[in-house]
Order: C-alpha cells, then sequence, then structure tokens
C-alpha cells in the first residue's frame, strides 16, 4: 500500500509539473497579452513614456523578456516558495487576496457536503 501511495504521489508531481509548464507556454504564446494591454494604457497618459519604453519596462518586470523555458523556471521557482506576485484585477498580493476569499470556497463547500452526506445517509441502498 505504501508503494502505491509513493507511486501515485510522484507521479501526480510529474503530471503537474507538465501540465504548468504546457499552460505556461500557452499563455505566453497568447497574440495579446496583459502587458501590452497595460503598456498601453499607461503610455496614453499625459506626460508619460512612450509605449515602447513601458513595454520593456513591463516585460522585464513580469520576467516575460526570457525565453519561454526560462521563465517557466523562474515562475515554478518562485511558486514553488509562494510567491505568486500581485494580482492584476485586485492589485495587491495573490496570497493575501487569496486568503481573504478562501473561506466561501469552504462555507460553499460545507454548503454542498451537509445535503449529499444526509441523502446519502437516509437513502436506502439496494443489495
Amino acid at each position: 500500500m505504501k508503494k502505491f501511495v509513493v507511486k501515485r504521489l510522484l507521479i501526480s508531481i510529474v503530471l503537474l509539473f507538465f501540465v504548468s509548464m504546457i499552460i505556461y507556454g500557452i499563455m505566453r504564446c497568447m497574440p495579446a497579452s496583459f502587458v501590452e494591454t497595460k503598456a498601453m494604457e499607461l503610455s496614453q497618459k499625459p506626460g508619460a513614456k512612450s509605449y515602447d519604453e513601458w513595454l520593456q519596462q513591463l516585460n522585464a518586470a513580469y520576467g516575460l523578456d526570457d525565453s519561454v523555458i526560462q521563465g517557466y523556471f523562474v515562475w515554478a521557482s518562485k511558486a514553488i516558495r509562494g510567491q505568486f506576485g500581485d494580482s492584476w484585477l485586485y492589485n495587491q498580493p495573490v496570497l493575501q487576496k487569496f486568503a481573504s476569499v478562501i473561506w466561501y470556497s469552504f462555507a460553499l463547500g460545507l454548503a454542498s457536503f451537509i445535503p449529499v452526506s444526509y441523502t446519502h445517509l437516509t437513502l436506502p441502498t439496494s443489495d
């Protein structure tokens, strides 16, 4: 049993590695990105830097000026250490936002667990 569990954990780690690499690669290869949109927005403000300057600065800040493979390993090493960066939507650290909203997921899980458990325990079974 112990061998089975260890084997499954190792397979899960390898699978997680490849799935995250594929998703990261797809995100990097998209034709438009958040960085380009943000650079365009910032460059249109009065007295702002040009679009190219903003694009270069934002790419460097988010590590997008590296190759896809190198960028993936930089991102993965930060993710393993729990450094997910800042949320683009909420302008706050991702872990801070996650900590404030994860309780809604637990409440929804509990709200669905209770009726399912009750139904499971009270319905007759056919043997």
